[in-house]
């Protein structure tokens, strides 16, 4: 497990930990959008540790902020107090899926946002599934879950 440390003082998100509960992808590849504000790491920590209580689905972390906050024409993710999040799956590959595929596990991807609320300093969880409670419709996240903590 490497992490590496932007101009902010911003941590990359760490890969392949032992016994985590989440797996990393976005663009670009290889953790490269990941870095992420302390209050933001934090949070994530206490989400992997609360979920892998929870549930047997591993949680996909994308995209949070590139290496000093450059812009990556995602402005909602130049804080690093964002990230998007994989719904989770019924047959819990790595892979996304949209809200639409039979793949999508409505139930536990209820059980993720509960969970991510429950955890605290969350602003907004945004996701276009009307039948998931405590989300925001938003354009263009029918695949995935934005979620924005407090600074």
């Amino acid at each position: 497990m490497t992490t590496e440390r932007d101009s902010r003082g911003y941590w990359s998100l760490p890969e392949r930990r032992e016994e985590q509960s989440y797996y990393v992808y976005g663009t670009p590849p290889d953790g490269a959008g990941q870095f992420a504000h302390p209050n933001m790491l934090s949070f994530l920590f206490i989400l992997d540790f609360v979920w892998g209580q929870r549930s047997d689905a591993k949680l996909g972390i994308g995209n949070i902020s590139l290496r000093d906050g450059a812009d990556d024409r995602h402005a909602s993710h130049t804080a690093g107090l964002s990230v998007d999040m994989r719904l989770i799956r019924k047959d819990r590959r790595h892979e996304g899926v949209s809200r639409f595929s039979t793949q999508y596990d409505r139930v536990e991807t209820g059980k993720l946002v509960a969970t991510i609320w429950q955890v605290g300093a969350v602003k907004v969880v945004y996701f276009n599934d009307p039948f998931v409670s405590r989300t925001t419709p938003f354009p263009g996240h029918d695949n995935h879950l934005h979620v924005s903590i407090l600074p």
